[in-house]
């Protein structure tokens, strides 16, 4: 994969890419439960962004990993070749790549998309290609911070913003989603919102994580299945 800005820039910083011991609990519980409710049969996981590699850790560690076929791709080629052993393959991928499903022979039951579409120049484009990616009866587990945060709204309202090396505004984002603009995506794209596990903020409101998100998720974490037929889309 030819170098570019943006995979110079992600692997200078790749370390800096790992979940949180709660999302990564929230999104693996969503990921558990939608590969259960496939039964025992053959499926498949394709990881969008590796980062510490939890998913295909979990998924190896599933009584049922035998029936199950993973896939990790990142940007990154030092956690490509870091976590190669826990995924059954695991490429170097610019999703940004117009082209990139194209590598792709087959579709999946599960994919997990966390933390990627605020990283991407074209999110809309990003999800649409997802729908070609995924099973008719498949899923799609996303993840995105809350640009409207009500922490963050009383920040704009006093003219505190800027840009730095983490958090919200941390350089590497490119696009930030309100939860109605992120639920309009989403449908624009072919999906339908199944399910969701936010990560609210302050922690103590975790255990209403439906409530009122698009002012108290920190992260929205959801689960997309696709509304109408491929050949529509």
């Amino acid at each position: 994969m030819p170098s570019t800005p943006g995979s110079i820039y992600y692997n200078s910083v790749s370390d800096m890419y790992r979940m949180s011991s709660t999302r990564r609990n929230r999104v693996l519980t969503l990921l558990g439960r939608q590969l259960d409710l496939r039964g025992q049969s053959d499926r498949s996981v394709l990881d969008i962004g590796i980062g510490s590699g939890e998913i295909g850790k979990y998924c190896a560690e599933r009584a049922d990993a035998r029936r199950l076929y993973t896939e990790g791709i990142d940007l990154a080629q030092p956690l490509v070749q870091e976590h190669a052993k826990v995924y059954t393959k695991t490429r170097a991928c610019n999703v940004d790549d117009p082209d990139w499903t194209k590598q792709f022979s087959r579709q999946f039951d599960v994919i997990v998309a966390s933390e990627i579409l605020e990283h991407l120049f074209r999110p809309d484009v990003f999800l649409g290609q997802l729908r070609l990616l995924v099973k008719g009866d498949g899923c799609v587990i996303l993840t995105t911070p809350n640009l409207l945060l009500w922490t963050k709204r009383i920040k704009f309202l006093f003219g505190l913003h800027e840009y730095g090396d983490s958090g919200l505004f941390e350089w590497g984002h490119i696009h930030l989603f309100s939860w109605r603009f992120l639920k309009k995506l989403v449908h624009r794209s072919g999906f339908r919102i199944v399910d969701s596990y936010h990560l609210m903020h302050p922690n103590m409101l975790n255990r209403w994580h439906r409530f009122m998100p698009g002012l108290l998720a920190f992260q929205f974490i959801i689960v997309l299945t696709p509304d109408v037929p491929h050949s529509a889309v």
